[in-house]
């Protein structure tokens, strides 16, 4: 018995083709039901060719002659066969684009940071939970396997003993001189430092749900 979940696309680039093609070939043999996965829409704001480079050359599937590209997100939202919705666009605009899939009875999955504030995380959860909504940053590295095995051995098992500090660091080079890194240094993008505060909040709420 399989089961399938279909998937739309917001903001085509980079970070989209490596999630999307991983989620067309992801099964969880745990499940009694399998679970699969399928692209019917990706929608690029900026130019409805963005969208078709992006099916055509990037997305693996078993036919992608099922898939809908679109010039505005508000047609993907229209398309009544799409339940999940995953937002890969820049930060600023992750707020209004959730809460427009919420509002159209989407399910989303968001990419880091989720918001660009705590209060905008708040007002994205009430409105999942009123329209009883799955609503998700797309962390994940919570759900890798080896992490299961390493709070089971240090707090289980305590295997080396007692521990009393934890220090993780996660660090990345982003050169400000090139034009295309403008999203993580410029304010008005929802980029700037100030964003790592702001994602440790969002992920203490989320873990609270």
């Amino acid at each position: 018995m399989s089961y399938t979940i279909t998937w739309g696309l917001l903001g085509p680039g980079r970070i989209a083709g490596k999630f999307i093609n991983d989620l067309l070939f992801a099964a969880d043999p745990s499940r009694p039901t399998t679970i699969k996965h399928k692209l019917l829409g990706i929608a690029s704001n900026s130019n409805v060719k963005n969208a078709t480079r992006f099916k055509n050359e990037t997305i693996n599937q078993e036919s992608n002659t099922e898939i809908q590209c679109y010039e505005k997100y508000d047609e993907l939202l229209a398309n009544d066969q799409i339940q999940v919705v995953y937002i890969a666009t820049p930060n600023f605009n992750h707020f209004e684009l959730c809460y427009k899939c919420l509002q159209a009875g989407k399910s989303v999955l968001m990419e880091k940071p989720f918001t660009i504030n705590a209060k905008q995380t708040e007002i994205l959860i009430e409105l999942s939970r009123k329209k009883k909504l799955f609503l998700m940053e797309a962390f994940w590295t919570r759900f890798n396997p080896i992490y299961e095995d390493v709070y089971k051995l240090c707090f289980e098992e305590s295997v080396i003993g007692d521990i009393v500090t934890i220090t993780s660091q996660l660090s990345f080079l982003f050169e400000q001189s090139d034009p295309s890194m403008d999203r993580i240094y410029n304010p008005a993008l929802g980029g700037g430092s100030s964003l790592k505060f702001h994602h440790k909040q969002h992920c203490q709420i989320l873990e609270l749900m």
